[in-house]
């Protein structure tokens, strides 16, 4: 009701463009057994009775379940097919490009499906919405000191408590429902994006790497796929906001352009970044993936110098680490090495 009654209000044509290949699933995921099959440079989406007839017709059945049950880990779905002269593409349903690292794969991973609607890939507006509230949080506390030594304070004494990391996360989760009031967290709706088409898809490759690990054994094969709007994809988003509230703390809001809002996830993305240089110093990654991380994170931080808040940049989808998920980047150095510490314990 909140929309059809809304007197005071703006519409924005953005343009969104994706500087890293961007995930953002939807619950579903394929294993690599009969689902889906990966070769060096492309991932085919499997007509699964179909290929299991066709086993069963050749008389491969039988031998296909036990080289499953007796390899496990190391079953190769790719070889197995080539053995008996079964060619993958004549049962996909889908061909999508792999997007090939220098990290072994292993061939059984699980595959992780972007959110769809109609059968194509799009960014919903509730993902950005996400993101907006992260970075308006942000300001808000930045602004409001008093409220962030709270927050510290808090966060101190349930560790002290010998409180779980998923403790402090549900204690943020719900400080973030009462620091931004529900008129004011409702008055800003970006929409869906429009769909995009199989061609503007990857699949990426993702591990992941333990903060306190000193080095990945990349031997061991990858955690799994995820399907991805790929890089460089330009999508046009249309975003409403209504000034219907009364709230100070969030009157940049009521805007006739999006430059203060843009300037608010700028500052909070700058802050990310110094966070995250650390994070990636700290910890020991390879050499090659910790040098693409740091030159990755230059390249934002150069955009950013040059914004003018004319743009903004913003990290969304899967892979997000915590820092994004909290306000640790405003927090003080003890509350920080605290929650680095319980999540170094995690498995």
């Amino acid at each position: 009701s909140l929309w059809i009654m809304a007197t005071n209000h703006q519409q924005f044509q953005i343009k969104l463009t994706t500087f890293s290949p961007l995930h953002i699933g939807n619950g579903e995921e394929l294993t690599s057994v009969g689902e889906f099959l990966q070769t060096n440079d492309n991932v085919y989406f499997l007509r699964h009775e179909d290929l299991m007839e066709k086993l069963k017709t050749d008389n491969h059945f039988d031998d296909y379940v036990e080289r499953i049950l007796t390899h496990d880990q190391g079953f190769d779905f790719f070889k197995t097919l080539k053995d008996w002269d079964i060619t993958p593409a004549d049962f996909a349903i889908r061909t999508l490009r792999l997007n090939q690292k220098d990290i072994n794969t292993n061939s059984n991973n699980k595959l992780h499906l972007h959110i769809k609607t109609k059968g194509e890939a799009y960014v919903p507006g509730s993902s950005i919405k996400g993101m907006l509230r992260t970075s308006i949080l942000f300001r808000y506390l930045k602004e409001n000191p008093q409220e962030l030594r709270t927050i510290e304070s808090d966060i101190l004494q349930r560790l002290s408590e010998k409180n779980t990391l998923r403790t402090v996360r549900h204690y943020w989760e719900k400080k973030e429902r009462e620091l931004m009031p529900e008129k004011v967290f409702q008055s800003i709706r970006p929409y869906d994006t429009d769909c995009v088409s199989d061609d503007k898809l990857v699949i990426e490759q993702t591990y992941r790497q333990s903060l306190s690990q000193e080095s990945m054994d990349a031997s061991k094969g990858l955690d799994w796929l995820s399907e991805c709007i790929d890089k460089g994809v330009e999508l046009p988003l249309e975003m409403t906001i209504c000034s219907d509230f009364e709230n100070a703390d969030f009157k940049y809001l009521k805007s006739s352009t999006l430059k203060p809002l843009f300037n608010c996830i700028n500052e909070y993305t700058k802050k990310l970044i110094i966070q995250e240089r650390q994070l990636v110093n700290t910890a020991n990654p390879l050499p090659p993936i910790k040098s693409a991380l740091l030159v990755q994170l230059q390249q934002y931080e150069d955009l950013l110098s040059t914004a003018n808040d004319d743009y903004a940049i913003a990290r969304m989808g899967k892979g997000k680490t915590i820092f994004f998920q909290t306000i640790i980047p405003l927090l003080k150095m003890e509350v920080q090495d605290a929650i680095l510490n319980l999540l170094k314990k995690e498995p």
